[in-house]
Protein backbone atom coordinates (compact mmCIF):
# COMPACT_ATOMS: atom_id res chain seq x y z
CA UNK A 1 0.00 0.00 0.00
CA UNK A 2 1.36 3.20 -1.30
CA UNK A 3 2.23 6.22 1.85
CA UNK A 4 -1.16 8.39 2.01
CA UNK A 5 0.37 11.96 0.20
CA UNK A 6 -0.43 14.38 2.86
CA UNK A 7 -1.57 17.62 0.77
CA UNK A 8 -3.46 15.58 -1.79
CA UNK A 9 -5.62 14.21 1.25
CA UNK A 10 -6.38 17.20 1.83
CA UNK A 11 -7.09 18.72 -0.88
CA UNK A 12 -9.24 15.50 -1.55
CA UNK A 13 -10.83 16.39 1.72
CA UNK A 14 -11.17 20.23 0.86
CA UNK A 15 -13.37 19.23 -1.71
CA UNK A 16 -15.58 16.84 -0.18
CA UNK A 17 -15.87 19.30 2.81
CA UNK A 18 -16.81 21.96 0.34
CA UNK A 19 -20.20 19.62 -0.53
CA UNK A 20 -21.48 19.17 2.62
CA UNK A 21 -24.00 21.03 4.67
CA UNK A 22 -22.78 23.01 7.71
CA UNK A 23 -24.86 20.42 10.05
CA UNK A 24 -22.47 17.36 8.96
CA UNK A 25 -19.34 19.50 9.24
CA UNK A 26 -20.10 20.55 12.45
CA UNK A 27 -20.82 16.99 13.33
CA UNK A 28 -17.41 15.90 11.76
CA UNK A 29 -15.84 18.54 14.55
CA UNK A 30 -16.88 17.19 17.65
CA UNK A 31 -14.76 14.63 17.50
CA UNK A 32 -11.27 15.69 16.18
CA UNK A 33 -8.96 13.30 17.13
CA UNK A 34 -10.77 11.07 15.04
CA UNK A 35 -9.75 12.95 12.18
CA UNK A 36 -6.32 12.92 10.07
CA UNK A 37 -3.76 15.62 10.11
CA UNK A 38 -5.24 16.98 6.66
CA UNK A 39 -8.96 15.98 7.58
CA UNK A 40 -8.53 19.03 10.37
CA UNK A 41 -6.47 21.26 8.22
CA UNK A 42 -9.67 21.14 5.44
CA UNK A 43 -12.32 20.72 7.89
CA UNK A 44 -10.99 24.42 9.81
CA UNK A 45 -10.19 26.17 6.55
CA UNK A 46 -13.89 25.30 5.56
CA UNK A 47 -15.36 26.01 8.80
CA UNK A 48 -13.47 29.26 8.66
CA UNK A 49 -14.43 29.92 4.80
CA UNK A 50 -17.95 29.37 6.37
CA UNK A 51 -17.90 31.66 9.01
CA UNK A 52 -18.57 28.50 11.17
CA UNK A 53 -17.88 29.08 15.25
CA UNK A 54 -16.41 25.42 15.20
CA UNK A 55 -13.81 24.85 17.81
CA UNK A 56 -11.48 21.80 16.98
CA UNK A 57 -10.27 21.38 20.81
CA UNK A 58 -8.08 18.65 21.77
CA UNK A 59 -6.19 18.78 18.57
CA UNK A 60 -2.97 16.49 19.01
CA UNK A 61 0.14 18.04 20.19
CA UNK A 62 2.19 20.12 17.99
CA UNK A 63 -0.85 21.69 16.58
CA UNK A 64 -2.87 24.87 17.19
CA UNK A 65 -6.87 24.69 18.30
CA UNK A 66 -7.74 24.86 14.79
CA UNK A 67 -5.75 21.05 13.84
CA UNK A 68 -3.02 23.54 12.44
CA UNK A 69 0.56 22.32 12.72
CA UNK A 70 2.61 24.76 14.68
CA UNK A 71 4.11 26.60 11.68
CA UNK A 72 6.63 29.79 11.69
CA UNK A 73 6.70 31.93 8.59
CA UNK A 74 9.55 31.35 5.91
CA UNK A 75 8.73 34.41 3.61
CA UNK A 76 6.36 37.00 2.90
CA UNK A 77 5.33 37.84 -0.70
CA UNK A 78 4.19 40.57 -2.41
CA UNK A 79 2.63 38.75 -5.50
CA UNK A 80 0.95 35.18 -5.10
CA UNK A 81 2.14 33.73 -8.15
CA UNK A 82 5.80 33.97 -6.55
CA UNK A 83 4.43 32.69 -3.44
CA UNK A 84 3.30 29.82 -5.74
CA UNK A 85 6.81 28.83 -6.86
CA UNK A 86 7.89 29.42 -3.94
CA UNK A 87 5.31 26.73 -2.25
CA UNK A 88 6.50 24.57 -4.45
CA UNK A 89 10.14 24.09 -4.47
CA UNK A 90 9.01 23.29 -0.37
CA UNK A 91 6.89 20.63 -1.36
CA UNK A 92 9.20 19.02 -4.18
CA UNK A 93 11.79 18.79 -1.75
CA UNK A 94 9.44 17.23 0.79
CA UNK A 95 8.75 20.05 3.01
CA UNK A 96 4.85 21.16 3.18
CA UNK A 97 4.15 24.50 2.91
CA UNK A 98 1.12 26.42 3.69
CA UNK A 99 0.39 30.18 2.11
CA UNK A 100 -1.70 32.20 3.88
CA UNK A 101 -3.11 35.95 2.51
CA UNK A 102 -3.26 39.19 4.12
CA UNK A 103 -5.69 38.69 7.03
CA UNK A 104 -3.97 35.53 8.01
CA UNK A 105 -6.33 32.88 6.56
CA UNK A 106 -5.26 29.55 4.86
CA UNK A 107 -5.18 29.59 0.94
CA UNK A 108 -5.90 26.18 -0.55
CA UNK A 109 -4.79 24.64 -3.37
CA UNK A 110 -8.37 25.04 -4.87
CA UNK A 111 -8.84 29.07 -3.43
CA UNK A 112 -5.28 29.57 -6.03
CA UNK A 113 -7.13 28.94 -8.83
CA UNK A 114 -10.52 30.27 -8.18
CA UNK A 115 -9.87 33.17 -6.14
CA UNK A 116 -8.63 36.77 -6.61
CA UNK A 117 -6.38 38.86 -4.30
CA UNK A 118 -6.13 42.67 -3.96
CA UNK A 119 -2.56 43.60 -5.32
CA UNK A 120 -1.86 45.25 -1.59
CA UNK A 121 -2.36 41.45 0.31
CA UNK A 122 0.86 40.49 1.07
CA UNK A 123 1.51 36.71 1.01
CA UNK A 124 2.97 34.74 3.71
CA UNK A 125 4.70 31.18 3.42
CA UNK A 126 4.32 29.10 6.01
CA UNK A 127 6.00 25.43 7.30
CA UNK A 128 5.79 23.59 10.21
CA UNK A 129 8.16 25.16 12.86
CA UNK A 130 10.63 21.68 12.78
CA UNK A 131 11.21 22.49 9.20
CA UNK A 132 11.43 26.12 9.01
CA UNK A 133 15.24 26.43 8.78
CA UNK A 134 15.86 23.94 6.06
CA UNK A 135 12.65 25.87 3.95
CA UNK A 136 14.71 29.04 4.57
CA UNK A 137 17.54 27.16 3.22
CA UNK A 138 15.97 25.47 0.07
CA UNK A 139 14.68 29.02 -0.72
CA UNK A 140 18.09 30.86 -0.50
CA UNK A 141 19.82 28.25 -3.58
CA UNK A 142 19.71 30.04 -6.14
CA UNK A 143 17.71 29.10 -9.03
CA UNK A 144 19.51 27.20 -12.16
CA UNK A 145 18.18 25.27 -14.72
CA UNK A 146 16.88 28.24 -17.00
CA UNK A 147 18.23 29.21 -20.68
CA UNK A 148 20.21 31.78 -19.13
CA UNK A 149 22.39 29.31 -16.87
CA UNK A 150 23.24 27.56 -20.16
CA UNK A 151 27.30 28.13 -21.25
Amino acid sequence: MEPMDPERERQRLAELYSEMADEELEKLAEDPEALTDPARTALDVETKRRGLHVDLQNAPAGTDAGGLPELAIIRSFGILGEAIIAKGALESAGIEGFLFDGRNSLITDNEVSQAWWPSTDTFTLQARRQDAEAAKEILDQPVSGGAEDSS
